[in-house]
């Protein structure tokens, strides 16, 4: 798996991965050095109104080794390429993404009858049950 930035939502992707069972490798890539962040604190820190250490909501450095995240810290993505299913880092370095799995819609009863799929940006899908 791989994940692209370091803010809480990188951070919440690994953590459900791994709090769903996911034993494979995560790698994530961010353009910054510091620990999973939470964006919205920005304002609040700037503004003096919390301290920088609770703009770091899932703690320090020590988030990656608890959730087995290999970090790609300082490595922004600079081209991400979906139908070629790779992506290049700043520096050059090409990776590959291996295939994923396929959203599958639950089955009805389920309410409400319209489910969304937004497994990447040119990929949303929108999947209509009829409803009784």
């Amino acid at each position: 798996m791989v994940i692209v930035g370091n803010g809480a939502a990188a951070a919440e992707a690994a953590m459900a991965a791994r709090g769903a069972g996911y034993r494979g490798s995560i790698d994530l890539f961010a353009d910054n050095p510091h620990p999973p962040y939470n964006p919205m604190l920005g304002t609040y820190f700037a503004s003096g109104a919390i301290p920088r250490q609770m703009c770091f909501p899932f703690g320090g450095p020590e988030f990656y080794e608890r959730y087995g995240v290999r970090a790609h810290l300082n490595t922004p993505v600079a081209l991400l390429e979906p139908s070629e299913r790779r992506f290049t880092t700043a520096d050059g370095a090409e990776y590959t993404i291996g295939p994923a799995s396929s959203p599958r819609a639950p089955t009805r009863p389920f309410r409400p009858c319209s489910v969304w799929s937004r497994r990447a940006c040119a990929g949303c899908a929108r999947s209509t049950m009829p409803c009784d």
